[in-house]
C-alpha cells in the first residue's frame, strides 16, 4: 500500500470515530426535571452555583423573562371586542366594555376591579356574557399584573375553553413574573392551588417553587400539602426529590422531610448573614426606588 493510500486511510478512520462521538452525544439522554407528561425542555434545571456557600442555595433563571409589570407592556387595545356585533348591538355591553377600557387609559386599577365585579354579579354571568368581552377583561386584569389576579379566578368558571385558558395563561404570567418577590410568589401560588384543579396548569404552577429560596420553597411545599388539593400534593410528592434534592446532607423523600429541611436552610441563613442576604438579592424581586 503507498503511502497516499495509508494517509488517505487514517483520514477517513478519524473523521468516521469524531462523527460518531458527535452522534452519541446528540443521542444522549437530557438531564432529568420533574417528573410529568410535559417535555424536558420546559423544565427548570436546577443548578448549584459556583462557589456557593452552603449544599442548598440552587441557580435559578432571573433575568430571561421581561417583567409583566404594567409599566413593562404596551396598552391592550380590545380591537376584537370592539369589533363584535354582540358587544356593538347591547348598550350594557358595550358600556361595560367602555369602561374596561377607560380604566386602562387613566391606570385606575380600582375601577377596573369594579367594572370586573360589576360583570362578575350580573345573572348573564358568565356563559351569558360575550366571549370578547370577557377576553377583553382578562386581558385588562393581567396588564396590571398580580396585584389583580384574584380577580381572574372567577374566568375558570366559564364553559368557554378559550375564556378559561385565557385567564389561566394570565394567572401563569403573574405567578412567573420575575419582578415580584418569592414571598409574592409563594402567596399566590398558594391561592391559586386553592381554586385550581386542572393537571397541566398544576404542574406548571408547582414548578415556580424552583424561584424561592430554601425557607419559603419548604414553607410553600409544606402548605401545599395540606391544602387539600390533592392533585397539587401528588404532583409535588412525585417530584419532591427534584425541588428539595439540593441539601448534600439531608435527603428529602416525604412530606414529613420538609420541616428538617426549613430548619437546616433557616439555620445556615442565621449562621451566614451574607448568604441571607445575597438570596435576598436573588429571590426578594424588585425593591422600588427609595
Amino acid at each position: 500500500m503507498t503511502h497516499a493510500k495509508k494517509t488517505w486511510l487514517l483520514v477517513s478512520l478519524g473523521a468516521l470515530l469524531v462523527a460518531g462521538a458527535l452522534g452519541w452525544l446528540a443521542l444522549r439522554p437530557a438531564a432529568a426535571g420533574p417528573k410529568s407528561g410535559k417535555p424536558a425542555a420546559a423544565k427548570f434545571a436546577a443548578k448549584k452555583p459556583a462557589g456557593a456557600k452552603t449544599g442548598f442555595h440552587l441557580q435559578k433563571g432571573r433575568g430571561q423573562k421581561k417583567s409583566r409589570r404594567a409599566a413593562d407592556t404596551d396598552k391592550p387595545t380590545f380591537d376584537a371586542a370592539m369589533e363584535d356585533k354582540e358587544v356593538a348591538m347591547s348598550a350594557e355591553f358595550k358600556a361595560l366594555l367602555e369602561e374596561v377600557r377607560a380604566a386602562i387609559d387613566a391606570e385606575d386599577k380600582p375601577r377596573l376591579v369594579k367594572v370586573v365585579r360589576r360583570m362578575q354579579d350580573m345573572h348573564e354571568w358568565p356563559d351569558g356574557l360575550p366571549k370578547s368581552l370577557h377576553l377583553a377583561a382578562i386581558e385588562a386584569l393581567q396588564w396590571f399584573g398580580v396585584s389583580l389576579t384574584s380577580e381572574l379566578i372567577g374566568y375558570l368558571g366559564s364553559g368557554d375553553a378559550d375564556v378559561v385558558e385565557s385567564a389561566q395563561d394570565a394567572m401563569m404570567d403573574a405567578l412567573s413574573d420575575l419582578s415580584i418577590s418569592d414571598g409574592e410568589r409563594s402567596d399566590l401560588l398558594l391561592k391559586l392551588v386553592k381554586v385550581v384543579n386542572d393537571q397541566d396548569m398544576l404542574d406548571m404552577m408547582i414548578m415556580e417553587l424552583d424561584k424561592m429560596r430554601p425557607t419559603v420553597r419548604a414553607k410553600t411545599g409544606m402548605a401545599i400539602f395540606e391544602s387539600g388539593n390533592k392533585a397539587a400534593a401528588g404532583i409535588l410528592k412525585e417530584n419532591i426529590d427534584f425541588y428539595f434534592g439540593d441539601m448534600d446532607d439531608l435527603e428529602v423523600a416525604n412530606p414529613g422531610d420538609l420541616k428538617l429541611y426549613y430548619d437546616k436552610a433557616e439555620k445556615a441563613y442565621a449562621e451566614d448573614p451574607d448568604l441571607a442576604e445575597s438570596d435576598e438579592e436573588f429571590y426578594g424581586g424588585d425593591k422600588e426606588d427609595s
